[in-house]
């Protein structure tokens, strides 16, 4: 961004860190562009060592063994290439160099991502070594040498150099940003060869609730809109989706097992994912069963406490039932089959009224014949009954939801277990998508240093050496 004002302030320096003329020589712009362009395909090397980790599937560290390959070849093709500008001159050789650094480009993308194996790195680090060999360094040296004096060649090859620092500072940055691009997909990608939900198995006393519940629902002394309540399902599997959004649960992963899973390579991330779901299920698993638990205790609270009520109505009805019996003796001995209610009346308040509820008591004001008083008995007697039956239907359904609290955690955790276990059995295809993944941004590193390689190749078309310059001239001047 300030080249520009890098540029008018060297044309006004005395001694400028570079001299302004090299770029009026079409032949030295040449070589310039030419050597920015070697110095990105230079960066290309850098990520060798992790290119190697994740095509070979080698821990973190172990890729910068393969950078000797790598070393080895690059250092056979400098000297070589050396003598064979002696011999052909430097355009061929330099132009063999970006041609086998092409090649090397289409073999990592064509082969060594798609079929990776040791022999496939080997092969490709050769083939960068040699192109390295061949297109840095000797060749670009002797260009830029030939086309400036003796006695600014050491301003020349610095000249050379600082352009080629210029690309390896730029390519970095771009190569990075593929990587980066690629991470971000990591988790997406990962997650789809994940199991997509969490099957819990059934409830072990998941039937006995829904069939005990089923039964007090019909109970008619219970309000009528119990009736349209559901009880969910637990007896059968249940699935949950581990995309699932939910704003029950709350909490944060330990920052450790973010970070493991974000330093993980393709030999850990397997089982670094294993260890990221294992505390999500810590976190999350307690708080959703502890919502269920919770909620089915609400309930069984609630009906624990209906039964202190209709324990107290029932024994209340007994108290009234013993009390109506002393009334039913006294009425049989008038002797009588119809009298009226004043009667009735009249006597029960002399003898009972501070005996019987004020509820059972008002029943008299209605009753006017010895079978409509039994007919009240009755009617008592039958809603005591009910209330009992109730009772037991209601103690029935706490026995069994008590044994649903106790057996939800275990199921869930079976779920989480038999989760986990299918992680472990799918860490092939974990990996895979992790390769894969990351072969992704590798790809385009490698397509940038072909691209690279290619211009080079083109560009150096444009070039002539001095000699040929010359010899051109020469034939001209002929003409």
């Amino acid at each position: 961004l300030i080249f520009p004002l890098f540029l008018y302030f060297e044309k006004k320096a005395e001694d400028p860190v570079i001299n302004l003329s090299y770029f009026k020589n079409r032949q030295i712009v040449v070589t310039l562009v030419l050597s920015f362009l070697s110095g990105v395909i230079l960066m290309g090397t850098i990520f060798v060592p992790q290119f190697a980790e994740n095509a070979v599937k080698i821990p973190t560290g172990s890729g910068g063994y393969f950078v000797i390959v790598l070393g080895l070849f690059a250092g056979i093709g400098a000297p070589t290439s050396g003598r064979l500008i002696d011999k052909f001159g430097v355009k061929p050789v330099l132009g063999f160099g970006f041609a086998i650094t092409i090649l090397a480009a289409l073999f990592v993308i064509f082969v060594a991502i798609p079929s990776p194996s040791v022999f496939a790195v080997i092969v490709a680090l050769v083939l960068m070594g040699l192109g390295m060999g061949f297109s840095l360094g000797t060749p670009l040296n002797y260009m830029m040498l030939e086309n400036t004096k003796k006695a600014e060649s050491n301003s020349a090859l610095a000249t050379l150099s600082l352009i080629r620092s210029i690309g390896t500072t730029i390519a970095p940055s771009i190569m990075v940003a593929f990587i980066a691009s690629a991470g971000m997909l990591m988790q997406t990608n990962v997650a789809e060869v994940l199991p997509a939900n969490m099957t819990v198995p059934g409830i072990a006393h998941a039937d006995e609730v829904t069939a005990a519940f089923a039964a007090l629902k019909d109970n008619p002394l219970l309000p009528a809109e119990y009736a349209d309540y559901q009880f969910p399902d637990y007896s059968q599997p249940r699935e949950f989706p581990m995309t699932m959004q939910t704003t029950a649960t709350s909490g944060t992963l330990d920052p450790s097992v973010i970070a493991l899973i974000q330093s993980s390579d393709v030999t850990t991330i397997a089982a670094n994912t294993h260890t990221f779901y294992a505390s999500i299920f810590d976190l999350f698993i307690p708080q959703v069963v502890n919502l269920v638990t919770n909620g089915v205790q609400n309930g069984v609270d609630g009906m624990n406490s209906a039964i202190m009520g209709l324990n107290g109505a029932i024994a209340g009805m007994n108290a009234d039932l013993t009390v109506l019996a002393e009334i039913r003796t006294e009425l049989a001995a008038l002797n009588s089959s119809a009298f009226d209610g004043t009667e009735v009346l009249s006597l029960a308040s002399a003898m009972y009224v501070n005996q019987l509820s004020s509820e059972t008591f008002t029943y008299f004001s209605q009753v006017t014949t010895l079978d409509g008083f039994d007919a009240v008995v009755t009617n008592i007697e039958s809603t005591k009954d009910a209330m009992a039956s109730t009772v037991i239907d209601m103690q029935t359904l706490i026995t069994a939801l008590v044994g649903f609290q106790e057996d939800l955690p275990v199921e869930f955790g079976i779920g989480v277990s038999n989760y986990l276990d299918d992680i472990d059995g799918r860490s092939v295809a974990i990996e895979g998508a992790f390769q894969d993944t990351l072969n992704q941004g590798f790809h385009n590193i490698y397509l940038t240093t072909m691209a690279a390689g290619i211009f080079g190749f083109l560009l150096l078309q444009l070039y002539q050496s001095p000699e040929k310059r010359k010899s051109i001239k020469k034939d001209t001047s002929e003409v």
